[in-house]
């Protein structure tokens, strides 16, 4: 029997960043200011944690060899698809807070950062993305690539694709120019070259100015 919809949908928060930047810690920190305050909140991610996603996960451990650039962000599309179907839409229309570590500006900027022999760019990648729901808000983590380097090698276990300081850097370059691309429509550039406190302290200044 289907559920019944609450009256009042939840709201999405997506936050990207390059490896390093905090975006995981935030994303955790806002779950649980909004928990306080008595909302319903779902943390999840992407790779999402269904079967496409582990998969795709496995492979971003691949640091040499795996699949090609471009079947890799298909597949990332192809997770969303299943992600967004079977996790986002459902929680939302619950009333429930759906909170992603990462979502398709992901893509869009791995794919342009480093797709470009397969002819993929910043303009397509957007386009091919247009039928995933927009979020309501998008936190930008902005932090120099030698700090997300540092931190990266702090974590424990063995690096993933794209987690070299000249990955991360291109990566970087790339968010900057989709944050160009994008600003004006909720996505939101935070200083994340701060102490954690402070950072979370200004996503949840400009999370209640937005009213959401």
């Amino acid at each position: 029997m289907p559920r019944k919809e609450s009256g009042k949908k939840g709201r999405f928060i997506v936050f990207e960043g390059i490896d390093g930047s905090g975006k995981n810690t935030q994303s955790n920190l806002l779950y649980d200011v909004l928990c306080a305050k008595g909302r319903k909140c779902l943390l999840t991610s992407e790779p999402s944690g269904g079967e496409i996603g582990v998969f795709a996960r496995e492979e971003l451990g691949r640091r040499l060899g795996g699949i090609d650039m471009r079947t890799l962000q298909f597949l990332f599309m192809a997770d969303r698809s299943d992600h967004v179907e079977r996790v986002i839409k459902p929680n939302l229309s619950q009333g429930i807070d759906v909170i992603s570590s990462r979502y398709f500006y992901s893509t869009v900027v791995y794919g342009a950062a480093f797709g470009s022999r397969f002819a993929m760019d910043m303009k397509w990648l957007l386009e091919a993305n247009t039928l995933f729901p927009k979020p309501d808000v998008v936190f930008f983590i902005d932090v120099p690539p030698e700090v997300g380097y540092e931190n990266v090698k702090r974590r424990a276990g063995k690096k993933e694709r794209f987690e070299e300081l000249g990955d991360l850097k291109l990566t970087c370059e790339y968010y900057r120019k989709l944050s160009r691309k994008v600003s004006g429509t909720r996505w939101i550039r935070i200083n994340g070259n701060r102490p954690r406190a402070v950072v979370a302290k200004s996503i949840t200044k400009e999370f209640e100015e937005l009213g959401l």
